[in-house]
Protein backbone atom coordinates (compact mmCIF):
# COMPACT_ATOMS: atom_id res chain seq x y z
CA UNK A 1 0.00 0.00 0.00
CA UNK A 2 1.67 3.50 -0.80
CA UNK A 3 2.10 5.98 1.32
CA UNK A 4 -1.16 8.37 1.63
CA UNK A 5 -0.41 11.97 0.44
CA UNK A 6 -1.12 14.68 3.20
CA UNK A 7 0.53 17.65 1.85
CA UNK A 8 -0.87 20.74 2.65
CA UNK A 9 -1.87 21.13 -1.24
CA UNK A 10 -3.52 17.42 -1.22
CA UNK A 11 -5.56 18.96 1.81
CA UNK A 12 -6.58 22.09 -0.33
CA UNK A 13 -7.61 20.30 -2.84
CA UNK A 14 -10.02 17.25 -1.33
CA UNK A 15 -12.06 19.81 0.64
CA UNK A 16 -12.36 22.35 -2.08
CA UNK A 17 -13.31 18.87 -4.11
CA UNK A 18 -15.83 19.19 -1.54
CA UNK A 19 -17.82 21.94 -2.47
CA UNK A 20 -18.03 22.14 -6.49
CA UNK A 21 -20.65 22.02 -7.65
CA UNK A 22 -20.63 21.72 -11.51
CA UNK A 23 -22.69 18.38 -11.88
CA UNK A 24 -26.55 19.37 -12.17
CA UNK A 25 -27.43 16.59 -10.15
CA UNK A 26 -25.22 16.84 -7.24
CA UNK A 27 -26.43 20.60 -7.21
CA UNK A 28 -29.66 19.66 -7.38
CA UNK A 29 -29.74 17.37 -4.37
CA UNK A 30 -27.90 19.80 -2.01
CA UNK A 31 -30.30 22.67 -2.99
CA UNK A 32 -32.77 19.92 -1.95
CA UNK A 33 -31.02 18.76 1.19
CA UNK A 34 -30.34 22.43 3.04
CA UNK A 35 -34.10 24.20 1.07
CA UNK A 36 -36.31 21.00 1.09
CA UNK A 37 -37.10 21.74 -2.22
CA UNK A 38 -37.46 19.79 -4.82
CA UNK A 39 -36.35 21.18 -8.57
CA UNK A 40 -34.45 20.22 -11.59
CA UNK A 41 -31.50 22.51 -13.22
CA UNK A 42 -30.94 24.05 -10.26
CA UNK A 43 -28.33 27.28 -11.28
CA UNK A 44 -26.11 29.61 -9.22
CA UNK A 45 -29.19 31.98 -9.75
CA UNK A 46 -31.29 30.00 -7.08
CA UNK A 47 -28.43 29.45 -4.63
CA UNK A 48 -28.04 33.39 -4.47
CA UNK A 49 -31.45 33.69 -3.29
CA UNK A 50 -31.21 31.60 -0.10
CA UNK A 51 -29.53 32.80 2.54
CA UNK A 52 -28.29 30.65 5.56
CA UNK A 53 -26.59 30.40 9.16
CA UNK A 54 -22.35 30.82 8.36
CA UNK A 55 -19.59 29.89 10.81
CA UNK A 56 -19.27 33.43 11.36
CA UNK A 57 -21.02 35.31 14.27
CA UNK A 58 -22.42 38.74 14.58
CA UNK A 59 -21.80 41.27 17.42
CA UNK A 60 -24.69 39.59 19.76
CA UNK A 61 -23.24 36.35 18.70
CA UNK A 62 -25.82 35.62 16.52
CA UNK A 63 -25.50 33.08 13.30
CA UNK A 64 -24.48 35.88 10.02
CA UNK A 65 -26.29 35.27 7.31
CA UNK A 66 -24.49 34.02 4.26
CA UNK A 67 -25.82 33.68 0.48
CA UNK A 68 -26.06 29.83 -0.03
CA UNK A 69 -23.70 30.23 -3.49
CA UNK A 70 -21.00 31.66 -1.40
CA UNK A 71 -20.43 28.44 -0.45
CA UNK A 72 -19.76 26.40 -3.48
CA UNK A 73 -18.06 26.33 -6.49
CA UNK A 74 -20.20 26.39 -9.90
CA UNK A 75 -17.84 26.37 -12.59
CA UNK A 76 -14.42 24.71 -13.88
CA UNK A 77 -12.82 28.01 -13.91
CA UNK A 78 -14.03 29.36 -10.66
CA UNK A 79 -12.52 25.80 -9.14
CA UNK A 80 -9.37 26.26 -11.04
CA UNK A 81 -8.99 30.04 -10.24
CA UNK A 82 -10.14 29.03 -6.59
CA UNK A 83 -7.21 26.57 -5.95
CA UNK A 84 -4.92 28.37 -7.67
CA UNK A 85 -5.33 31.52 -4.74
CA UNK A 86 -5.38 28.82 -2.18
CA UNK A 87 -2.34 27.13 -3.56
CA UNK A 88 -0.74 30.45 -3.40
CA UNK A 89 -1.45 30.86 0.23
CA UNK A 90 -0.18 27.55 1.62
CA UNK A 91 2.80 28.52 -0.65
CA UNK A 92 3.03 31.70 1.67
CA UNK A 93 1.84 29.45 4.40
CA UNK A 94 5.60 26.92 3.52
CA UNK A 95 7.49 30.06 3.76
CA UNK A 96 6.70 31.82 6.31
CA UNK A 97 5.09 29.28 9.07
CA UNK A 98 7.10 25.96 7.93
CA UNK A 99 5.76 24.23 10.95
CA UNK A 100 1.90 24.34 9.43
CA UNK A 101 1.18 21.21 8.50
CA UNK A 102 -2.59 20.68 8.60
CA UNK A 103 -5.66 22.89 7.80
CA UNK A 104 -6.78 22.72 11.51
CA UNK A 105 -3.69 24.30 12.52
CA UNK A 106 -4.33 27.95 9.88
CA UNK A 107 -5.80 30.58 12.30
CA UNK A 108 -7.11 34.02 11.38
CA UNK A 109 -3.75 35.58 12.40
CA UNK A 110 -2.41 33.81 9.50
CA UNK A 111 -4.91 35.34 6.86
CA UNK A 112 -4.41 38.76 7.82
CA UNK A 113 -0.68 38.64 7.68
CA UNK A 114 -1.46 36.74 4.04
CA UNK A 115 -3.74 39.73 2.61
CA UNK A 116 -1.51 42.90 4.72
CA UNK A 117 0.90 41.39 2.38
CA UNK A 118 -0.97 41.01 -0.97
CA UNK A 119 -2.06 44.40 -0.41
CA UNK A 120 0.94 45.63 -1.09
CA UNK A 121 1.23 44.59 -4.53
CA UNK A 122 -2.39 42.96 -5.53
CA UNK A 123 -5.44 45.91 -6.65
CA UNK A 124 -9.01 45.58 -5.35
CA UNK A 125 -10.07 42.87 -7.57
CA UNK A 126 -7.23 40.12 -6.75
CA UNK A 127 -7.29 40.83 -3.41
CA UNK A 128 -11.51 40.02 -3.30
CA UNK A 129 -10.65 37.04 -5.32
CA UNK A 130 -7.47 36.03 -2.24
CA UNK A 131 -10.60 36.62 0.32
CA UNK A 132 -13.05 34.74 -1.28
CA UNK A 133 -10.54 31.73 -1.65
CA UNK A 134 -9.85 31.50 1.81
CA UNK A 135 -13.46 31.49 2.79
CA UNK A 136 -14.51 29.03 -0.11
CA UNK A 137 -10.98 26.92 1.80
CA UNK A 138 -12.27 27.44 5.56
CA UNK A 139 -16.29 26.45 4.82
CA UNK A 140 -14.93 23.55 2.88
CA UNK A 141 -12.35 22.37 5.41
CA UNK A 142 -15.23 22.33 8.32
CA UNK A 143 -17.01 20.53 5.62
CA UNK A 144 -14.66 17.57 5.40
CA UNK A 145 -13.00 17.79 8.67
CA UNK A 146 -14.89 19.74 10.45
CA UNK A 147 -12.28 22.08 11.44
CA UNK A 148 -13.20 25.53 13.22
CA UNK A 149 -13.30 28.20 10.82
CA UNK A 150 -10.27 30.55 9.99
CA UNK A 151 -12.71 32.84 8.19
CA UNK A 152 -13.18 34.57 10.90
CA UNK A 153 -15.34 38.05 11.28
CA UNK A 154 -12.01 40.05 11.63
CA UNK A 155 -10.97 38.29 8.01
CA UNK A 156 -14.19 38.85 6.55
CA UNK A 157 -13.89 42.71 8.02
CA UNK A 158 -10.08 43.36 6.13
CA UNK A 159 -10.15 46.49 4.22
CA UNK A 160 -9.21 45.60 1.01
CA UNK A 161 -9.59 49.44 -0.41
CA UNK A 162 -6.89 51.38 -1.31
CA UNK A 163 -6.15 54.93 0.18
CA UNK A 164 -7.53 57.27 -2.20
CA UNK A 165 -10.08 55.32 -4.07
CA UNK A 166 -12.56 56.68 -5.48
CA UNK A 167 -15.68 55.12 -7.58
CA UNK A 168 -13.83 51.77 -8.08
CA UNK A 169 -10.69 53.38 -10.03
CA UNK A 170 -7.95 51.46 -9.01
CA UNK A 171 -5.48 52.68 -11.08
CA UNK A 172 -3.92 54.56 -8.33
CA UNK A 173 -4.83 53.36 -5.16
CA UNK A 174 -1.73 51.57 -3.87
CA UNK A 175 -0.61 52.98 -0.59
CA UNK A 176 2.79 54.24 0.05
CA UNK A 177 4.53 50.83 1.59
CA UNK A 178 7.16 50.99 3.89
CA UNK A 179 10.24 49.08 2.95
CA UNK A 180 11.46 45.71 5.72
CA UNK A 181 15.09 46.48 4.96
CA UNK A 182 16.86 49.52 4.54
CA UNK A 183 19.09 49.70 1.34
CA UNK A 184 22.25 49.39 4.26
CA UNK A 185 20.71 46.06 5.37
CA UNK A 186 20.23 44.83 1.61
CA UNK A 187 23.74 45.65 1.25
CA UNK A 188 25.28 43.50 4.38
CA UNK A 189 22.53 40.36 3.19
CA UNK A 190 24.13 40.51 -0.37
CA UNK A 191 27.72 40.91 0.80
CA UNK A 192 26.97 37.42 3.22
CA UNK A 193 25.10 35.64 0.18
CA UNK A 194 26.44 32.36 -0.02
CA UNK A 195 25.89 29.03 -2.20
CA UNK A 196 24.37 28.00 -5.52
CA UNK A 197 21.96 30.87 -5.44
CA UNK A 198 24.58 33.50 -5.18
CA UNK A 199 24.87 35.47 -8.75
CA UNK A 200 20.74 34.68 -9.13
CA UNK A 201 20.12 36.77 -5.48
CA UNK A 202 23.12 39.74 -7.00
CA UNK A 203 21.28 39.62 -10.25
CA UNK A 204 17.74 40.30 -8.61
CA UNK A 205 19.38 43.33 -6.94
CA UNK A 206 21.43 44.34 -9.71
CA UNK A 207 19.00 44.80 -12.15
CA UNK A 208 15.79 44.31 -10.29
CA UNK A 209 14.42 40.93 -12.05
CA UNK A 210 11.41 39.26 -10.01
CA UNK A 211 12.43 35.75 -9.05
CA UNK A 212 10.67 33.82 -11.90
CA UNK A 213 12.57 35.67 -14.45
CA UNK A 214 15.70 34.21 -13.50
CA UNK A 215 15.51 31.03 -15.25
CA UNK A 216 15.17 32.41 -18.38
CA UNK A 217 18.10 34.60 -19.08
CA UNK A 218 20.78 32.81 -21.18
CA UNK A 219 24.00 34.25 -22.79
CA UNK A 220 22.75 35.82 -25.36
CA UNK A 221 20.19 37.69 -23.66
CA UNK A 222 22.79 39.81 -21.83
CA UNK A 223 24.10 42.89 -24.34
CA UNK A 224 26.86 44.87 -22.85
CA UNK A 225 28.34 46.32 -26.57
CA UNK A 226 26.21 46.09 -29.15
CA UNK A 227 24.29 49.50 -29.50
CA UNK A 228 21.78 48.15 -31.99
CA UNK A 229 18.29 49.13 -31.89
CA UNK A 230 15.52 46.48 -30.85
CA UNK A 231 11.39 47.46 -31.37
CA UNK A 232 9.35 46.09 -27.77
CA UNK A 233 5.83 46.51 -27.78
CA UNK A 234 6.51 48.71 -24.65
CA UNK A 235 8.91 50.88 -25.09
CA UNK A 236 9.12 51.25 -29.12
CA UNK A 237 13.05 51.16 -30.01
CA UNK A 238 15.14 50.98 -27.15
CA UNK A 239 19.35 50.41 -27.65
CA UNK A 240 20.15 46.92 -26.47
CA UNK A 241 23.37 48.21 -25.07
CA UNK A 242 24.18 47.31 -21.80
CA UNK A 243 21.07 46.09 -21.64
CA UNK A 244 19.34 42.43 -20.61
CA UNK A 245 16.53 40.61 -22.32
CA UNK A 246 13.74 39.53 -20.03
CA UNK A 247 10.85 37.97 -20.74
CA UNK A 248 8.68 39.06 -17.48
CA UNK A 249 5.37 38.99 -16.89
CA UNK A 250 2.55 37.57 -18.88
CA UNK A 251 4.74 37.20 -21.82
CA UNK A 252 6.18 40.82 -21.88
CA UNK A 253 9.32 41.67 -23.26
CA UNK A 254 11.61 44.32 -22.23
CA UNK A 255 15.87 45.19 -22.08
CA UNK A 256 16.67 46.07 -18.54
CA UNK A 257 18.99 48.21 -17.41
CA UNK A 258 22.33 47.76 -16.19
CA UNK A 259 23.61 50.77 -14.17
CA UNK A 260 27.52 51.08 -14.46
CA UNK A 261 28.67 50.12 -11.28
CA UNK A 262 27.06 46.62 -11.97
CA UNK A 263 28.70 45.95 -15.83
CA UNK A 264 31.53 44.27 -14.57
CA UNK A 265 29.16 41.82 -12.83
CA UNK A 266 27.05 40.79 -15.56
CA UNK A 267 30.38 40.36 -18.00
CA UNK A 268 31.79 37.64 -15.78
CA UNK A 269 28.43 36.11 -16.17
CA UNK A 270 28.61 36.07 -19.48
CA UNK A 271 32.22 35.43 -19.86
CA UNK A 272 31.37 32.08 -17.42
CA UNK A 273 28.10 30.50 -19.51
CA UNK A 274 28.42 28.72 -22.63
CA UNK A 275 26.87 29.61 -25.89
CA UNK A 276 22.90 29.02 -25.76
CA UNK A 277 23.30 28.09 -21.96
CA UNK A 278 20.96 29.20 -19.20
CA UNK A 279 23.45 31.70 -17.33
CA UNK A 280 21.61 30.55 -14.24
CA UNK A 281 20.99 26.48 -14.73
CA UNK A 282 20.80 25.94 -10.92
CA UNK A 283 17.47 27.87 -10.82
CA UNK A 284 14.29 25.69 -11.30
CA UNK A 285 11.78 26.71 -13.92
CA UNK A 286 9.17 25.98 -11.19
CA UNK A 287 7.93 29.85 -10.15
CA UNK A 288 6.93 28.27 -6.79
CA UNK A 289 10.17 26.79 -6.30
CA UNK A 290 12.55 28.99 -7.07
CA UNK A 291 10.30 31.86 -4.77
CA UNK A 292 11.08 28.87 -1.73
CA UNK A 293 14.83 28.42 -2.79
CA UNK A 294 15.58 31.80 -3.07
CA UNK A 295 13.04 33.22 0.07
CA UNK A 296 15.17 30.73 2.22
CA UNK A 297 18.88 31.73 0.79
CA UNK A 298 18.39 35.49 1.39
CA UNK A 299 16.79 34.05 4.69
CA UNK A 300 19.98 32.13 5.97
CA UNK A 301 22.41 35.29 4.79
CA UNK A 302 19.76 37.81 6.49
CA UNK A 303 20.29 35.75 9.64
CA UNK A 304 24.16 35.66 9.23
CA UNK A 305 24.29 39.29 8.36
CA UNK A 306 22.54 39.77 11.95
CA UNK A 307 19.58 41.51 10.51
CA UNK A 308 15.89 40.37 11.00
CA UNK A 309 14.52 37.99 8.61
CA UNK A 310 12.35 38.53 5.73
CA UNK A 311 10.95 35.79 3.22
CA UNK A 312 9.81 38.86 0.88
CA UNK A 313 12.14 38.68 -2.34
CA UNK A 314 10.66 42.15 -3.61
CA UNK A 315 12.99 43.95 -1.16
CA UNK A 316 15.49 42.96 -3.52
CA UNK A 317 13.70 44.59 -6.12
CA UNK A 318 12.75 47.62 -4.41
CA UNK A 319 16.42 48.18 -3.23
CA UNK A 320 16.97 47.95 -6.49
CA UNK A 321 14.30 50.59 -7.12
CA UNK A 322 16.21 52.80 -4.86
CA UNK A 323 19.76 52.45 -6.18
CA UNK A 324 18.51 53.18 -9.74
CA UNK A 325 16.49 56.61 -9.04
CA UNK A 326 19.24 57.57 -7.04
CA UNK A 327 22.14 57.24 -9.62
CA UNK A 328 19.54 58.90 -11.87
CA UNK A 329 19.17 61.91 -9.30
CA UNK A 330 23.05 62.02 -9.09
CA UNK A 331 23.03 62.55 -12.80
CA UNK A 332 21.17 65.77 -12.68
CA UNK A 333 17.39 64.45 -13.19
CA UNK A 334 14.61 65.48 -11.63
CA UNK A 335 12.46 63.34 -9.13
CA UNK A 336 9.55 63.18 -11.35
CA UNK A 337 11.62 62.01 -14.29
CA UNK A 338 13.96 59.22 -12.57
CA UNK A 339 10.66 57.99 -11.34
CA UNK A 340 9.03 57.30 -14.28
CA UNK A 341 12.48 55.82 -16.21
CA UNK A 342 12.62 53.44 -13.24
CA UNK A 343 9.67 52.23 -13.33
CA UNK A 344 9.03 52.20 -16.86
CA UNK A 345 12.15 50.95 -17.61
CA UNK A 346 14.22 49.34 -14.41
CA UNK A 347 10.77 47.73 -13.75
CA UNK A 348 9.05 47.17 -17.13
CA UNK A 349 5.88 48.36 -15.82
CA UNK A 350 3.93 51.34 -18.18
CA UNK A 351 4.13 54.67 -17.97
CA UNK A 352 2.02 56.83 -15.49
CA UNK A 353 1.59 54.53 -13.03
CA UNK A 354 2.06 56.68 -9.35
CA UNK A 355 0.60 53.46 -7.65
CA UNK A 356 3.93 51.79 -8.42
CA UNK A 357 6.18 54.64 -7.55
CA UNK A 358 4.35 54.35 -4.04
CA UNK A 359 5.35 50.76 -3.45
CA UNK A 360 8.62 50.99 -4.75
CA UNK A 361 10.29 54.65 -4.40
CA UNK A 362 7.68 57.03 -2.26
CA UNK A 363 8.38 54.71 0.87
CA UNK A 364 12.01 55.56 0.81
CA UNK A 365 13.08 57.86 3.47
CA UNK A 366 15.37 60.11 1.57
CA UNK A 367 13.00 60.51 -1.39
Amino acid sequence: MGKRNTSMKYQVKSCLDEIILIDKDQRDEIFERVTGENQSDTSKKDFKKIKVDSELKTKTGEPLKQKLSEKFIFSIRSAKDTLERCNHFVSWLKTNYPEVKKLRQINENHCIEFLTEKKDTCKERTLLSYKNALMKLSHSANVKFGNNAFYTERVRNFNIKQEGERNGDTKNARQVTKRFYTDEQIERILANVKGIYKNPILTMAYLGARVHELSYIRKEHITLESSDLVYTEKDGFVNKQNTVYIKGKNGKESYRIILPQYIDFFRSLKENTADGQRVFPQVPKDPKKVRTYIGKAIARSAKNSGVDVCYKNHELRKYHSSVAYHYYLSEGWNKNDAAEYVVQRHLSHGSGREDLKKVYLWGLESA
